[in-house]
């Protein structure tokens, strides 16, 4: 659950429908784990198919938007002009997102083809909303780079809870188990529960697969249930990675030239993260916050930058590690006296949790509200599974993003 391009404008179905207190022209939608406000005469009913579009969307300036002018219109240099959806509260209730119709988008022909999880964010124009530039790096000098983020690493970028939080719960009870099979058993269909996989070279017959879905032991349960969790700072993504004597430091979309005047390379020199990764013969990639002076208002009040790491991408197994791992590759380099721990160190840790404990999104959203290192309002709280391979999520403060949305 990471990784990949943001799903900003989807195909959705509408959950619930539920009255506003002391408001007749508007309705809350439940959409997934999201809650919205939308109109009344929008004529909206349960089940029905929309688009959803997720706070953070960009939207286009056509016709089908004008309606958001007075609220949501941005001109910017580096965006161009259009509308952004943030989180917002009316009547008391918060809202998240915006839905429509898909006949005010979509002719019929298209309609006819679409269906629940399409994702329609190029289709209709849609841009990831991002801070001006002199919030988000204009103070980190110069940007020199010798490409783009490298193909061999990933992004970080935890899915919100309220988008898997079935997802979650399902992977936390049960797992997919995979039956090949040489024959189409009487009466399956393909490409619900067996696909075809392939024509076999060597004994000519055709391969299928059958998934199959199977009760997790207790022991499983147990271990898939554990879920390490940490603050989520609100600064600028950045990775240090070495790859077999290939080393270098990279902003969220670009891998940077050595420059000392640049802030990310400025912060990798102070923590010696590079020479100790050469000298370990790690080929990982070290990834996290840059915060300080300069960086996103400095929410934190640093006196000075430092590299809050979060999570350590196995760049040979092409995976990312175990909470349990990376804590223990960072012990190791700090131990060894390799790094400056002054300037590195890993994301304010909030504990170890139970999946089991949080029944709703609702749940995670309130285990959010919490103060930051100095600040009364954290951005939120980012959850990592112990058990290889597991999910990642994230649950943002509601309060910061109303905050952010002033």
């Amino acid at each position: 659950m990471i990784d990949g391009e943001r799903k900003l404008a989807t195909i959705r179905r509408i959950a619930d429908i539920n009255p506003i207190q002391g408001a007749d022209a508007i309705i809350k939608l439940t959409v997934d784990g999201w809650e919205l406000v939308s109109a009344k005469d929008n004529g909206f009913a349960i089940g029905d198919l929309i688009v959803y579009f997720e706070i953070d969307s960009f939207l286009p300036v056509i016709p089908e938007f004008e309606f958001l002018r007075s609220r949501c219109f941005k001109s910017t240099a580096h965006l161009g002009d259009g509308f952004r959806l943030r989180t917002i509260k009316l009547r008391g209730q918060i809202s998240q997102g915006l839905a429509m119709p898909l006949h005010a988008l979509f002719g019929e022909a298209v309609m006819a083809g679409l269906k629940e999880g399409d994702d329609v964010t190029e289709a209709l124009g849609v841009k990831k909303w991002e801070s001006p530039p002199e919030r988000n790096g204009s103070g980190f000098g110069p940007t020199r780079t010798k490409g783009n983020f490298p193909d061999f690493l990933r992004k970080t970028d935890q899915e919100r809870i309220q988008n898997c939080f079935a997802k979650v719960k399902n992977w936390a009870t049960v797992k997919i188990e995979s039956e090949h099979l040489t024959e189409l058993p009487e009466g399956a269909v393909l490409g619900t529960d067996i696909f075809q996989v392939s024509d076999g070279p060597q004994d000519g017959l055709v391969h299928y697969v059958r998934k199959k879905v199977v009760p997790l032991n207790d022991n499983e349960l147990a271990e898939r249930d554990r879920f390490e969790a940490t603050m989520k700072l609100d600064g600028s993504s950045m990775t240090v990675y070495h790859n077999d004597g290939q080393y270098g430091v990279c902003s969220r979309n670009l891998d940077l030239k050595r420059d000392p005047e640049n802030l990310f390379w400025k912060a990798a020199i102070k923590t010696r993260i590079l020479p100790a990764l050469v000298h370990s013969g790690y080929n990982v990639a070290i990834q996290g916050e840059l915060m300080g002076p300069g960086v996103q208002g400095n929410r934190e009040q640093l006196p000075d930058h430092a590299f809050f790491i979060f999570d350590v991408f196995d760049i040979e197994r092409q995976e990312y590690m175990t909470p349990l791992d990376r804590w223990a590759l960072l012990h190791s380099l700090v131990h060894e006296g390799l790094v400056d721990v002054d300037h590195m160190q890993g994301v304010p840790y909030l504990g170890e949790v139970k999946l089991s404990d949080f029944q709703s999104v609702k749940d995670f959203l309130a285990a959010a509200s919490i103060p930051s290192m100095k600040h009364k309002v954290a951005e939120g709280i980012v959850y990592k599974s112990m058990v290889q391979g597991g999910p990642t999520f994230k649950a943002i403060n509601d309060n910061f993003l109303l905050a952010e949305a002033n």
